[in-house]
């Protein structure tokens, strides 16, 4: 089940029901987009029509949960976290800049612009992307050990 599809409803009734179906001691995995409160998402969210419009409001999404409430939600029904992954942190992979930002964000911020236009020579060439993320993926994995979960 996709959770960033499912309304809030759905979301909490489908926990239990999961639960419900695993075999005892079973394990199952979550991976959902999530609401956050990293640089990016604090500017998005001085805008928040844009931010309404851009990163809540998209196609077959339905709001967004913060990672500390789904995994709440989550142990209210009887799961235990094994492991929580941020996917989305101060440092992303090029190209997510552009999708997030290259909109009417861009003329809210000129520093913004300049990143965004940066972003996108970078993910003109797909070697040049990876090397990238080669070089970026370290560093936010310990930008993530650092800074909160949301």
């Amino acid at each position: 089940m996709c959770l960033g599809t499912s309304r809030t409803r759905t979301r909490t009734c489908s926990s239990p029901e999961i639960n419900r179906v695993l075999k005892p001691g079973g394990r199952t995995v979550h991976c959902s987009e999530a609401d956050a409160f990293n640089v990016w998402y604090r500017f998005a969210r001085k805008e928040p029509k844009l931010f309404y419009k851009y990163f809540v409001d998209i196609p077959g999404h339905f709001g967004m949960e913060t990672i500390s409430q789904m995994d709440a939600r989550f142990a209210r029904h009887g799961f235990r976290a094994l492991k929580i992954k941020k996917l989305c942190s101060t440092i992303e992979e090029p190209g997510t800049l552009t999708a997030w930002f290259d909109n009417e964000y861009r003329q809210k911020s000129r520093l913004l612009s300049f990143l965004v236009s940066i972003d996108k020579i970078l993910i003109k060439s797909f070697a040049v992307r990876e090397l990238c993320n080669f070089i970026l993926e370290p560093l936010a994995q310990i930008d993530d050990t650092l800074t909160p979960l949301d």
